[in-house]
């Protein structure tokens, strides 16, 4: 992995390579993208990709939310689909006390304290200053050149983290959403049976090594790839301060979710 991650950072840094990488990258996700077509061809959002996604079902939708925080993500689905139901994960105290605040109204939405891992055991959370870096994970040199304001590491929480499996051995769900910081690996390796029983995914990913151990877009693609998952396309996308893309959102969906 530590190999993989250097050559791709070494690529990253060479402005040839990286406009060829990426260039190959967008026309890739381009050819033959239903879900691009869907969208009418323009640049997709959060907002557009949940409503090509989840005003198909006719149900409520089944969503779960590992990384929480202050509920972004959790209200933009409400947006789209008010009577979807969604299970919030967030481990940060402070972060949680936000979170139930701004979505005490809903009983279709219900929030948990643990943290999402490979195991069912208690772990330490580096909390940070700027919360939402806060990760199980160290930020490395080059997160905090590209993101000062992720410097400080304010204190290490003991958090009992849960496998998704565990927390769910039954039920189908719409969305997956992940904002881990790094921890993609360890979550989808503690969630192999839900994703079986999972529709979409929307996963953060990083280009470049911004938490010490984390994994890297190559690495988690290929995780969800072994799970029966294909890329679909990317938004939110966050440059660093020399301009290339450090970090995206990614969607993927099964097969039989097309």
């Amino acid at each position: 992995m530590e190999k993989r991650k250097k050559r791709l950072l070494d690529k990253m840094d060479k402005p040839a390579n990286r406009n060829a990488m990426l260039l190959t990258f967008a026309q890739w996700l381009d050819r033959g993208s239903m879900l691009l077509r869907r969208l009418g061809g323009s640049r997709p959002s959060l907002r557009s990709v949940l409503a090509a996604i989840l005003r198909r079902t006719e149900n409520a939708p089944q969503v779960v939310d590992v990384g929480a925080y202050h509920g972004e993500f959790a209200r933009a689905v409400i947006r789209v689909r008010r009577d979807a139901k969604i299970h919030c994960f967030e481990p940060i105290p402070s972060a949680r006390a936000i979170l139930e605040d701004r979505l005490r109204s809903y009983t279709n939405i219900k929030i948990y304290s643990s943290g999402i891992g490979d195991s069912d055991s208690a772990e330490t959370l580096n909390v940070n200053e700027f919360g939402a870096a806060s990760s199980m994970l160290h930020v490395t040199p080059l997160c905090i050149e590209n993101y000062p304001v992720v410097s400080t590491t304010t204190s290490a929480q003991s958090v009992q983290m849960r496998r998704l499996d565990s927390v769910f051995p039954t039920g189908a769900f719409d969305l997956l959403k992940l904002d881990v910081q790094g921890y993609e690996r360890e979550v989808i390796n503690g969630a192999q049976e839900l994703l079986g029983r999972t529709s979409w995914i929307i996963t953060e990913v990083s280009f470049a090594p911004l938490y010490d151990k984390g994994v890297l877009v190559d690495e988690v693609c290929e995780l969800l790839r072994r799970a029966g998952f294909q890329l679909e396309t990317a938004f939110g996308w966050s440059n660093g301060q020399q301009g290339y893309p450090l970090q995206a959102d990614f969607l993927f969906s099964r097969q039989a979710a097309r």
